[in-house]
């Protein structure tokens, strides 16, 4: 399994041992979505992300709900915060139906790299959504 330029070759039977025994190609393509966010490139995150959740062999709804996650977070860092915080919140009320914990605390994170816009609209909507959804 090698990742090149942002495409990533196929998985064999070599590479499913030990920690990534589990993994497939749309889990790596999540991984590399969120190292793209966590290195400043929001756009090629939201590329990579939205290609992640749109493959048929996305079997985990944790692995789905910490890219939209994540997918959140570059579309509100690429100065789309209105998609962001729509869909952080979206996001935010799955994991808590689902009683989804870590989710919860990357979620947290998420709004947390949101603090500088914290009086714009969408930003308020979402934490007064959070509130309600948290009471």
């Amino acid at each position: 399994m090698t990742a090149r330029c942002g495409h990533l070759a196929p998985i064999d039977e070599n590479d499913r041992s030990g920690l990534f025994s589990d993994w497939n190609t749309t889990r790596i393509q999540v991984y590399v979505g969120t190292c793209q966010l966590l290195l400043g490139q929001p756009q090629r995150a939201i590329t990579t992300l939205n290609n992640a959740l749109s493959l048929a062999d996305m079997d985990s709804p944790n692995v789905a709900l910490a890219a939209r996650v994540d997918l959140a977070s570059a579309y509100s860092l690429s100065g789309e915060l209105e998609e962001g915080c729509h869909v952080l919140g979206e996001t935010y009320q799955a994991l808590a139906t689902m009683g989804n914990h870590r989710g919860l605390e990357r979620a947290q994170r998420a709004i947390e790299r949101i603090a500088p816009w914290q009086n714009e609209r969408p930003v308020l909507a979402l934490m007064e959504r959070v509130r309600s959804i948290n009471a």
